[in-house]
């Protein structure tokens, strides 16, 4: 495809995956996040023990103004989806579909193969796929995908269900993303471990902003 006088819009959804245990300072990059254009964040910790990650997830919740509580997804007790009005649920082998969720809510999940995806036949709003490149935060957590084989297979499918690319996501690997057909990326390293590392949330918003006009560029002819 000729890029020759022409900025594409890509326009795909970018999520943010929350740290799997509290970081120091997290909730107040959060609510900047949120303010410079943040529309999906999923909420999990599973480094948090069970005994205690209900009361962990409130107290969460409680700390963030309400006006952001619509654009929060559980990855797991969705009963707080209802009382809290959150944007919806997030699924895992653990944490099947449920009939309780109201269905005009959002409703996602995560899958590890092309195959998982390609037999999945509930209505999600997206799934997610990971890991499509070498993971940020996890260390010897290696992608075993072919980008070849997955743009055949998204390109081919592409009415299926929206494929969210989760795993080694920053700003030199959005537009291969792109490329291969994914219709958004989920970071989780490219910002916390950004953000543990320097300290800072005007280095953290400055990366969080990369990403995100990179998803949304907008489209000029020449």
């Amino acid at each position: 495809m000729s890029t020759q006088g022409v900025k594409f819009i890509y326009k795909m959804k970018f999520v943010v995956i929350s740290p799997p245990y509290n970081i120091e300072g997290e909730i107040e990059l959060l609510r900047c996040l949120f303010d410079d254009g943040l529309e999906y964040f999923h909420l999990r910790k599973p480094g948090i023990d069970s005994a205690i990650l209900e009361k962990s997830l409130i107290d969460y919740l409680e700390q963030l103004p309400k006006k952001y509580h619509d654009k929060i997804i559980l990855h797991s007790n969705y009963d707080l989806v209802n009382r809290y009005n959150l944007k919806g649920v997030h699924y895992t082998k653990n944490n099947l579909p449920v009939k309780n969720i109201n269905n005009r809510r959002h409703q996602s999940a995560s899958f590890h193969t092309i195959d998982e995806v390609e037999k999945n036949e509930f209505p999600y709003n997206y799934v997610f796929l990971s890991p499509v490149f070498d993971s940020i935060s996890k260390q010897n957590y290696k992608s075993n995908f072919d980008l070849t084989t997955i743009s055949n297979f998204l390109k081919s499918n592409n009415e299926h269900v929206e494929v969210i690319a989760l795993g080694g996501i920053d700003e030199n690997t959005v537009l291969q993303a792109y490329e291969s057909g994914f219709k958004g990326v989920a970071v989780l390293g490219a910002v916390w471990k950004t953000f543990e590392e320097t300290k800072s949330i005007n280095e953290t918003i400055k990366k969080f902003n990369k990403i995100k006009e990179l998803c949304l560029k907008s489209a000029l002819m020449f």
